[in-house]
């Protein structure tokens, strides 16, 4: 009976202190929203843009003459050294005969290793800031040709995951290593090189391959094509290595710049 009775007690003052709990005042939230809309007007209003905003948010001439058909990614995650180099293989069309230089965007402390026109000619570049100025030949407008960027370096690590943008190196309930990048507001451009501007989508997709410890599961978006073994790596613990590579078919927008998206222990991956 005692614990009928509490119940029925219970029933009772639920609804009453459903009641008694405020709702918020819609004027007041609107109100709330406009003051932060106002706030946010005001400091966009007072911002002074540097040359570097500018490169970065901007379809300068450096950017406008070629249009991104596929980005075609590989990444080496290391978990001991926190590092993550690779190569970006960029196709795009030629569209406009005003050819001054390529821009690629790569975030510090990645740097451009080199660039391999159309897989035989290695082009010159110069950096400025987060911006890679590559000089390339003349291209007939048209054409598709491609860009293959090597990259390495410390990559930049998220301090608060995922709501901030970077790799992050950790481990697992079961101790296990746990390796993914973020990158959804900071732009692509902290863990590879593109043109990091969200205009120009890859029309024909993509493809994003890692090379793991065979210990280690890759996971990305897309469909996975294959897994292949890479042979022995002389370090502790590592063991072999072995690829796997994932396809991206469909046009892409920001979502290519999300992979790989984790790279963890065999058992339990999802």
């Amino acid at each position: 009976m005692r614990i009928v009775r509490s119940f029925f007690l219970f029933s009772l003052i639920t609804p009453v202190l459903c009641m008694g709990q405020q709702q918020p005042n819609p004027d007041s939230v609107r109100a709330a929203h406009a003051r932060d809309i106002a706030r946010a007007s005001e400091e966009y209003r007072n911002k002074v843009f540097t040359h570097a905003d500018t490169l970065r948010g901007s379809v300068g001439p450096e950017r406008a003459w070629w249009d991104i058909q596929r980005y075609d990614i590989t990444v080496k995650p290391d978990f001991l050294t926190k590092t993550a180099p690779g190569s970006d293989l960029i196709t795009y069309q030629v569209v406009s005969d005003d050819q001054p230089g390529m821009q690629l965007d790569l975030q510090a402390a990645l740097h451009i290793d080199s660039v391999i026109f159309n897989g035989k000619e290695k082009l010159s570049f110069t950096q400025e800031g987060n911006v890679w100025h590559v000089r390339t030949p003349k291209q007939k407008v048209g054409s598709v040709n491609t860009v293959q960027a090597y990259f390495s370096g410390l990559p930049h690590e998220s301090v608060r995951p995922p709501w901030s943008g970077g790799w992050t190196f950790a481990k697992d309930s079961l101790g296990r290593p746990w390796m993914t990048v973020t990158c959804q507001g900071i732009g692509a451009s902290l863990w590879y090189p593109c043109k990091d501007l969200q205009y120009d989508e890859p029309d024909k997709g993509g493809s994003v391959t890692m090379i793991v410890p065979d210990s280690l599961v890759g996971v990305a978006n897309g469909r996975l094509q294959y897994k292949n073994p890479m042979g022995t790596v002389r370090r502790p613990i590592m063991g072999g290595r072995e690829s796997y590579q994932q396809l991206l078919s469909d046009p892409l927008c920001r979502q290519i710049r999300n992979l790989p998206r984790r790279l963890s222990g065999r058992e339990g991956t999802s």
